[in-house]
């Protein structure tokens, strides 16, 4: 009974080290090392309870031979329940561990599918569009669909704002040669008009001239009038 009960505490120390190893390798099946972290306690507790009881059926065996076979068979039925619990024990594990190795699988999957479905966002296109599923990354899909819908309303405002600008850009320039063409002209204006004016200031200067030689000549002529009426 000794060497069957030191088999199981084996067994269960194999699997406590088999769920330590995938443990390394997955992070979330903590649940499942302490899982199998108390069923190895539970085993060691009944191979000691059973360890005792055989030592009592051995100390009621050397005093009384009659009980000895009702001895060994309340041992064995301790036993084969030590057994029994172990495998459900097991079972039970082996349960949980398919179920979490399921739902590893299920979560890269989703993840894969995910960083698939983003993978254009990095480039730039902001028509990606996440697929928002019943998996973990369902809450993480949805934050990127309505990040990347500001982003596209930000792009629309930039765009509409920078086209607004051109356009008062080109209006401005627009205005701006309208205004230079004015002056241009202006000044030219402004110039044909001192031109002429210089010219009228010649004229007025000329006639001037003309106007003092004219009076000067009227003049000499009332002189020479006057000398003729008095030598008359």
């Amino acid at each position: 009974a000794r060497a069957r009960l030191s088999e199981i505490s084996e067994l269960f120390e194999f699997v406590s080290g088999s769920v330590d190893e995938i443990l390394e390798t997955s992070p979330e099946l903590f649940k499942v090392r302490e899982s199998a972290g108390n069923i190895f306690n539970l085993s060691q507790t009944l191979l000691d309870e059973a360890s005792h009881l055989a030592t009592a059926f051995e100390n009621l065996a050397g005093g009384r031979s009659v009980n000895t076979i009702g001895g060994y068979v309340l041992g064995l039925l301790a036993l084969m329940s030590i057994i029994l619990i172990g495998l459900v024990m097991v079972r039970e594990t082996n349960r949980q561990l398919h179920e979490t190795a399921q739902k590893n699988e299920r979560n890269q999957n989703a993840i894969m599918r995910l960083l698939d479905e983003i993978e254009d966002l990095a480039d730039g296109d902001l028509t990606v569009t996440a697929s928002v599923t019943e998996d973990f990354t369902g809450t993480i899909a949805d934050s990127i669909n309505y990040s990347v819908d500001q982003l596209r309303d930000l792009v629309a405002t930039i765009n509409l704002t920078a086209g607004q600008v051109a356009a008062a850009v080109q209006e401005t320039q627009a205005t701006a040669m309208h205004l230079a063409q004015a002056s241009e002209h202006q000044a030219q204006q402004i110039s044909e008009a001192s031109t002429s004016i210089n010219e009228m200031a010649q004229s007025i200067d000329q006639v001037s001239a003309n106007a003092a030689e004219s009076s000067a000549v009227a003049e000499r002529s009332v002189e020479i009038a006057n000398k003729g009426n008095e030598v008359v």
